[in-house]
């Protein structure tokens, strides 16, 4: 089992779901610097520009260990709230890899629709789909091929979710937020024009995209909230 950094914690904000994060004691014997939940917004408008207007190069063989498979994973309608650091990067892990999943469902298939991703994500996480989706529209691009997503479980961080004064506290969740680290791969994406010509991959197809996942005590399930791109590409 990979080593799970030790919990620290999240407190939610009126105007955004993505939560502070400060260092907790826990059962753990190291401790971890305080983690930033706050998304690089900037950043993440560019890489969603990127990957909607240059997709990637012709497809190589598929990837056993990080492809899409033909039978994506469904989205569990209900799940228990972590109990450990352990459940928490299990269930976190699972819904980041089914939105990249769902994102490329949606790019390919269905770009006027795209209410599917509301299932796995909220706030921002959806906002950058939905952006993307229309821009396809608009330019009457068609992609094919699929995103996939490989977690770093080793480069992940686990944190308490908890709820700032005047809030419910039906919403702290111990365990509740997890900064995952993973490979973003669209190197089997292939984006065609409405006149028959290949759009321009991207220079990098292979490059580090940390996930901030959350679990919502009202929805019993775990959501994306923010997929944070740093300015220059970390490829991996």
């Amino acid at each position: 089992m990979s080593r799970v950094p030790p919990t620290t914690a999240v407190r939610r904000t009126d105007e955004t779901t993505v939560r502070r994060v400060r260092m907790m004691n826990s059962s753990y014997s190291s401790s971890q610097n305080r983690l930033r939940a706050t998304a690089a917004i900037a950043a993440l408008v560019a890489l969603f520009s990127l990957t909607s207007c240059a997709p990637e190069a012709a497809k190589p063989a598929p990837s056993a260990s990080i492809a899409a498979t033909a039978s994506p994973t469904p989205t569990p309608s209900s799940v228990a709230a972590p109990t450990s650091a352990e459940e928490a990067l299990a269930g976190a892990s699972a819904v980041a890899k089914r939105y990249f999943e769902l994102r490329s469902e949606i790019r390919n298939e269905h770009p006027n629709d795209t209410t599917v991703i509301n299932t796995v994500a909220t706030g921002d996480a959806v906002e950058r789909i939905k952006v993307e989706a229309a821009r396809l529209v608009e330019r009457g691009q068609k992609p094919e091929g699929t995103i996939s997503y490989e977690i770093d479980l080793g480069s992940s961080t686990v944190a308490n979710l908890e709820t700032t004064e005047g809030e419910s506290t039906n919403d702290a969740v111990p365990f509740g937020f997890v900064y995952i680290s993973g490979c973003f791969d669209s190197s089997q994406v292939v984006t065609t024009n409405s006149d028959g010509t290949i759009v321009d991959p991207l220079a990098v197809p292979r490059f580090v995209l940390p996930v901030q996942v959350l679990y919502d005590a009202a929805k019993t399930n775990w959501f994306v909230v923010s997929v944070t791109a740093t300015e220059a590409a970390v490829p991996c």
